[in-house]
């Protein structure tokens, strides 16, 4: 039988999809113990209300994650608190990303009806307003995770005082791509699309917002936590916040690859 010689591309192309590795824009443990690094922090100056504030295991309340971690809390309503930053000055050439942080409630403060969103917006835009971001995760101080996308859902017991991580994969890219998840499963992402984890579980996938001011061909850039000004209670234990690009995904890169390399054998035959 007489193999063609396109056929030996296969392999190399597989190697090279193989090395391909996600890029870190953002990483921040908190290690450091201050938030000079943020691009903005409201109030400056916390106190007995509301703020955000960095807190280790001995302080009360105690981080449940190792070393430092953002505590960020709000009893007084009427006024939010909000930590904010831009983690990216070329989000447009990073339409695909990764997102983990670990969060936990804490028991010193807040009532039941406290809730922090994690936003996602344009490099510069403020994400203080749901309708200026791509999506809205609501961590709500009764353990329950609402989601907030072209749909809306609801999913109880998803925090707690031990902590859970959070994965989110987000596509602001017109393509779909096909990633390889926390699982070693599939990720199939429509453009405009993100998928929330919660540690290994996957609660879902959503388009993003409709509503928005948000550009999703000038991709993600700027992540925020809010507490929403018209409840109170909220009280939450922010740690280990990372964020990377995914380049061309290997899946969807290597049905591609393989597309061209068939066609070239087709045009060969012919």
């Amino acid at each position: 039988m007489k193999i063609n010689k396109y056929l030996y591309l296969v392999p190399a192309f597989w190697i090279s999809i193989l090395t391909a590795s996600a890029q870190s824009l953002y990483f921040n443990d908190f290690s450091v113990g201050d938030f000079n690094d943020f691009t903005s922090v409201s109030p400056s100056a916390e106190n007995s209300d509301r703020g955000a504030v960095i807190i280790n295991e001995s302080s009360t309340p105690a981080n449940p994650f190792s070393g430092n971690a953002m505590n960020i809390y709000d009893v007084d309503s009427g006024v939010g608190v909000y930590v904010q930053n831009d983690f990216t000055s070329s989000a447009s050439s990073n339409l695909v990303q990764f997102m983990t942080f670990d969060a936990a409630l804490s028991t010193n403060k807040g009532t039941s009806d406290g809730i922090l969103s994690f936003r996602l917006t344009n490099e510069g835009i403020s994400s203080s307003s749901k309708g200026n971001c791509a999506f809205d995760i609501q961590l709500r101080q009764n353990g329950q995770v609402s989601v907030y996308g072209d749909t809306s859902n609801g999913f109880s017991n998803r925090i707690s005082t031990g902590g859970t991580q959070f994965s989110i994969y987000t596509n602001s890219g017109t393509s779909t791509v096909v990633l390889s998840d926390i699982n070693g499963d599939d990720l199939t992402l429509s453009g405009s699309q993100f998928a929330l984890y919660s540690g290994t579980e996957q609660l879902g996938i959503w388009g993003y917002l409709t509503d928005t001011i948000f550009d999703a061909a000038d991709g993600i850039g700027r992540f925020g936590f809010l507490s929403a000004s018209s409840n109170v209670g909220s009280d939450v234990i922010i740690d280990n916040i990372s964020i990377s690009a995914i380049p061309e995904s290997a899946s969807s890169a290597l049905v591609s690859g393989i597309a061209a390399i068939l066609m070239m054998i087709f045009n060969r035959r012919r």
